[in-house]
């Protein structure tokens, strides 16, 4: 089985949901699969140092793209509201942040119950 477990450690999480705007205070929680799948790749070409293992990347991401099982630690959603200024129009405009609120100790667990990583997908990840 593997488990990624995530640490929130200013005790909020940002996410708009696909397909919503940013404004209308939806937050995405937990954590779609694809964001999950999308920031490992990000990860890897912005960090990895030796893009040659693009085959274990591969094969790590194929393995993991089943639907994940998620432990939750107890959480709120809340919003701050913002007035930003529209300096080409001279007036304001209400922005919302919407956030999920969660301890900064508490921790989010994501797990692939039928999924056995190899020696090097394992290494990649940890990297």
């Amino acid at each position: 089985m593997l488990t990624i477990q995530f640490l929130f450690t200013a005790g909020r999480y940002h996410a708009t949901p696909w397909n919503r705007q940013v404004n209308e205070g939806v937050v995405e929680w937990p954590p779609h699969p694809w964001r999950i799948l999308r920031s490992l790749l990000a990860v890897y070409y912005t960090k990895e140092k030796n893009l040659n293992n693009e085959k274990v990347l591969t094969s790590l991401i194929e393995k993991m793209s089943g639907l994940p099982v998620y432990e939750l630690p107890p959480a709120s959603i809340g919003h701050t509201r913002h007035y930003m200024p529209l300096y080409h129009e001279g007036n304001t405009s209400k922005i919302f942040d919407t956030f999920v609120a969660l301890s900064k100790s508490d921790v989010l667990k994501v797990s692939w119950p039928n999924v056995e990583l190899e020696k090097d997908e394992e290494t990649l990840l940890r990297s």
